[in-house]
């Protein structure tokens, strides 16, 4: 498959050069002249060779809301000359794995169509298959092909071109576009050398899609000039996606930052992104799996950026009447709730802050969720006033307990990663008091140790926290209620711990398929919000033991926090010494 630097991507003279030079040449092209054919011909090479030329210079399409005039006819548009567009166009060619999230209303569906067309018109051999959602969508797309090939002048159309049902022919070139209902092995069964999907947040199953579609666009591999024998695979969607596509796009996991005015990620040291801003609107990064994340917001688009005047007209236009889904469709917003809050009394104003410097001497509460896809780890602490401060969290996807415990090491003390690359620590040298999750003191198959012991190994003593889904619930409404000095129990550093802040702001839902059973109230499994929510309550419920042994607060009288253990549970454990509790790292 040909690759294009950025600079090559050129924009036909024909849209800037003036209509009386774009008069001229069409004339020219026209002629059945010698002269003429060796313009068509000259024309004809430079599309082969810069398939943005090709798109800005000779592709049209149509806005689908317009019904036609009063002979049926729909009126062609100019392809719309935009950077974000031919960036996109780069990186379509650029990466084999690309994850695309996107605002609504960007013409990715068009652009994809166009470049199918643009291989189908000047490449050799090529199978390329676009899904969606349905059979009729799948066809719909398909028409859009037809449509820009049937509005190409008749120098430039392949002659034998046929559209049937979910199939453009293309013989001349001895190609095919290919329109695929939603399914995990379309890509595979129809062998399709280049694979898209216009609806990826449609499909359940999006980690299997890309299982059985990979052999088939990988083909040889990669070349000896940097190149790669095959084909490409592009996800389109929106952040109205299921957990199993944002576990794709953030592998690490890592959420956006909760100030709206910030659209950069967590700053986790650990496995951190490094995240490119090409143009204003646009990020991109690579996940740890290889696939290139390239996210695109309305702004990048002149003519929808508040910014602008245009822009400005347009946003107000677009947003009226909009419910609920404007955050996730528009402003590709990943932490927008997905229901009615659990915690409604979590309010960012007042429970979250920018920063934290660890109190010395005092020991941090670390807390651990060993979950099965995403293990959670936080840190706490109480501050000067009795609050208990959120200040820390790491969390990882499919990965064992064995390989994600080194990772929290290298999280809380700074060091060297496996690459060489230093990182400065959480807390070197505090005094940890560590409460996990009760499941890790059973034995499983992926380890010849309990989780628990993996944690003792890496000088973490831990403790576990029986808690019921009930009591999580309390515990945490105890910490988030207002004091009788006016101050939050809980606060929570929200630059480093975006998955906590998001679960509290409306990721943990109640579960209402849980209603009327002994667990009514408790939240939806959403990885790793759960896990997060999880793990900061076995903290809490470890508290509880440890708060009037006057270790965790040494100050007395400064409004200190009292939690009643007997509140919340009937069977209160037996006080534990001091020493039991205590490790150093």
């Amino acid at each position: 498959m040909p690759r294009f630097e950025l600079a090559d991507l050129k924009t036909h003279p024909l849209r800037y050069r003036g209509e009386e030079w774009a008069k001229n040449y069409l004339s020219l092209l026209g002629e059945r002249s010698k002269r003429g054919q060796k313009a068509r011909e000259a024309e004809i090479r430079a599309c082969a060779r810069d398939p943005w030329w090709c798109i800005t210079g000779w592709f049209f399409t149509h806005d689908e809301k317009e019904q036609g005039g009063a002979d049926g006819e729909i009126t062609p548009m100019r392809f719309p000359d935009k950077e974000y567009l031919r960036y996109a166009v780069y990186c379509m060619f650029k990466h084999q794995l690309l994850l695309i999230s996107k605002s609504r209303q960007l013409m990715f569906s068009w652009l994809r169509i166009a470049i199918y067309t643009w291989e189908g018109l000047f490449l050799k051999y090529r199978k390329c298959g676009i899904r969606s959602k349905n059979e009729d969508d799948a066809d719909k797309l398909i028409a859009r092909a037809a449509f820009i090939h049937d509005n190409l002048p008749a120098w430039m159309r392949d002659p034998l071109a046929k559209k049937i049902m979910c199939k453009l022919s293309l013989p001349r070139m001895s190609n095919i576009i290919l329109g695929l209902p939603s399914g995990s092995d379309m890509f595979r069964s129809n062998s399709c050398s280049d694979a898209a999907d216009d609806e990826f947040q449609e499909d359940p199953t999006p980690k299997k899609t890309i299982d059985a579609t990979l052999p088939v666009i990988k083909g040889r591999g990669p070349q000896d000039d940097g190149t790669f024998h095959g084909g490409y695979f592009c996800g389109i969607f929106t952040a109205k996606s299921s957990a199993a596509i944002k576990d794709i796009v953030f592998d690490t996991p890592l959420w956006k930052s909760t100030d709206p005015k910030n659209r950069g990620h967590n700053p986790d040291p650990v496995g951190r992104y490094r995240i490119f801003y090409p143009m204003k609107g646009i990020r991109e990064w690579e996940t740890r799996t290889g696939f290139h994340v390239l996210e695109v917001h309305y702004s990048s688009d002149p003519d929808k950026d508040p910014d602008t005047e245009r822009g400005r007209i347009w946003f107000e236009y677009a947003k009226q009447g909009f419910q609920e889904s404007w955050d996730e469709e528009m402003e590709i917003d990943w932490e927008c709730l997905d229901g009615d809050a659990l915690f409604p009394t979590f309010k960012e104003d007042i429970h979250c802050i920018d920063s934290y410097r660890v109190r010395e001497g005092v020991p941090v509460i670390r807390c651990d969720d060993f979950g099965y896809n995403y293990p959670f780890m936080a840190l706490m602490q109480f501050n000067e006033l009795g609050q208990l401060v959120i200040f820390g969290e790491i969390t990882r996807s499919q990965i064992v307990i064995d390989d994600f415990v080194p990772l929290t090491k290298l999280y809380i003390s700074g060091g060297k990663d496996d690459q060489g690359n230093y990182h400065k620590g959480m807390c070197p040298g505090a005094l940890f008091c560590t409460f996990c999750d009760p499941a890790g003191e059973k034995m499983t198959h992926r380890s010849r140790r309990t989780d628990v012991q993996v944690l003792q190994l890496a000088g973490f003593p831990a403790q576990c926290s029986v808690v019921h889904s009930i009591d999580k619930n309390r515990l945490m409404n105890h910490y988030l209620k207002i004091r009788e000095d006016g101050l939050p129990g809980l606060l929570i550093v929200a630059p480093e711990c975006h998955v906590i802040v998001a679960a509290l702001k409306g990721k943990l839902v109640r579960d209402e398929k849980k209603k009327g059973t002994s667990d009514e109230g408790s939240p939806k499994d959403v990885h790793p919000f759960i896990d997060g929510y999880d793990a900061v309550t076995y903290g809490m419920r470890g508290v509880t033991v440890l708060e009037t042994m006057e270790i965790l607060m040494p100050e007395r009288g400064f409004g200190q926090y009292e939690v009643n253990e007997d509140e919340f549970y009937d069977d209160a454990p037996a006080r534990d010494s001091k020493e039991s509790y205590i490790g150093q790292y």
